[in-house]
């Protein structure tokens, strides 16, 4: 109830689009699933400072920028290990609806 009002009230100021009506859904979907968390895959990949990329900025797997290309190409093409949280779900945009879905 909570949220639906706060959507209502920033409607009001800034004329929400149906597209981020849309996304705060998602958001909350992921947020509140009773199956069970899912795959966090962003649509960006984030660096940390120590030279590891990630899918998830708040993720555990991850793959050193040093690790030889192959190592690299089977982490991008793995399927997401890391699940959403309620750290990331606001930030992360998922790769596609299906893997958000998943």
């Amino acid at each position: 109830m909570q949220r639906a009002r706060d959507t209502a009230a920033l409607d009001q100021y800034f004329r929400l689009s149906n597209g981020y009506r849309s996304y705060l859904d998602d958001l909350r979907q992921l947020q509140l699933s009773k199956e069970g968390s899912h795959p966090c895959r962003s649509a960006t990949l984030y660096m940390s400072a120590d030279g590891e990329v990630r899918h998830c900025p708040y993720g555990a797997s991850e793959v050193s920028v040093h690790a030889p290309r192959t190592e690299i190409r089977a982490f991008l093409d793995a399927p997401a290990t890391d699940r959403v949280g309620p750290d990331c779900a606001a930030i992360c945009r998922p790769a596609s609806r299906d893997c958000a879905a998943a």
